[in-house]
């Protein structure tokens, strides 16, 4: 799966990396939906960046569209704008929701508790009216399209096991998946991933959606590579 975002719709990259993708034989994208900087509802015209995407996706056969909605909202959270985050968020659905078949919820969210210095707890607690209410919204308008989890990255850290004790697996259909490192330690993380589920008695489909594993030999990065991250 190929991510990109609002930065790069509509662009010539975009048209390059569609090119790629064709080569490549890859029928799965994930890209941005979420772009409240361009302040949408005000202006009609913004959304035409994503509708651009969206065609051009479907042009090129990349009929696996995960759209990206994302947790941060003018400098706030979503949660903390909820009011906005509907309105815009019904927006998407009425021009989307048949296009677009997976859609993902929010991204990265177990982040913010580091930025926000909160519980995990309190993360969940946060998180948990939005996704139900994204879920219910989504399902209603098109009972076919499929519900991703926000990302982790860390199974270690207590994230997924509060998750699973609360009501959030209950609102996505995918759980969804960052891995930034070794790929030997892919295998241990899954593992581990798979014992939460048996566990907390629940089982859903795992996709990683953003992945950068460093493979080369020496243990200091090659003067052309920046990070680890973008490798």
């Amino acid at each position: 799966m190929c991510t990109f975002y609002a930065n790069i719709l509509g662009s010539t990259y975009h048209d390059s990396i569609i090119k790629v993708l064709k080569y490549a034989n890859i029928s799965n994208v994930r890209f941005d939906l979420w772009i409240p900087y361009l302040e949408p509802l005000k202006d009609n015209n913004q959304l035409s960046i994503i509708d651009g995407a969206v065609r051009k996706n479907l042009k090129a056969n990349l009929v696996q569209q995960l759209g990206i909605l994302f947790v941060g909202w003018k400098g706030q959270r979503a949660w903390d704008k909820e009011i906005e985050y509907v309105a815009f968020l019904d927006t998407l659905i009425e021009r989307y929701k048949n296009d677009i078949p997976y859609w993902e919820v929010l991204n990265e969210v177990n982040e913010t508790r580091y930025s926000d210095s909160i519980s995990i707890d309190s993360t969940i607690s946060r998180y948990l009216p939005l996704l139900q209410l994204t879920y219910i919204r989504l399902k209603k308008a098109n009972p076919s399209i499929k519900v991703t989890s926000t990302e982790f990255n860390d199974v270690y850290d207590g994230f997924i096991d509060v998750m699973s004790r609360s009501d959030c697996v209950k609102y996505f259909d995918i759980l969804n998946f960052h891995i930034y490192d070794k790929p030997e330690k892919l295998q241990k993380r899954f593992t581990k991933l798979r014992g939460l589920m048996d566990k907390y008695q629940w089982e859903k489909p795992v996709w990683i959606s953003e992945c950068g594993m460093y493979t080369h030999e020496e243990k200091t990065f090659p003067n052309n590579l920046i990070s680890n991250r973008e490798i």
